[in-house]
């Protein structure tokens, strides 16, 4: 059996989607520590509009990379619209 950070780490360098508290970040997944994920070239997720969209409907960039601790999240997923561009 894995535990969560051994399955994250499959995902290290794609782009993801966290669901933290019922808000959905994205970005890179560039770090899984023991017990946070860090993702690169962030973006907060104010409405995400239908999985299989092309892109978010509203987003904002953060600017920066965005540390999230395990206890925070809720969900780690790859809708399509995960992977809208992010420059």
């Amino acid at each position: 059996m894995r535990n969560f950070a051994s399955v994250c780490e499959d995902l290290v360098g794609q782009q993801i989607a966290v669901l933290c508290a019922r808000y959905n970040y994205r970005g890179v997944l560039s770090v899984v520590g023991e017990d946070h994920l860090v993702l690169a070239q962030a973006r907060a997720v104010e409405t995400s509009g239908p999985s299989a969209g092309t892109a978010p409907t509203t987003e904002d960039r953060i600017g920066s990379s965005v540390f999230i601790p395990f206890s925070a999240i809720e969900l780690v997923y790859q809708p399509n619209w995960a992977f809208a561009p992010l420059s």
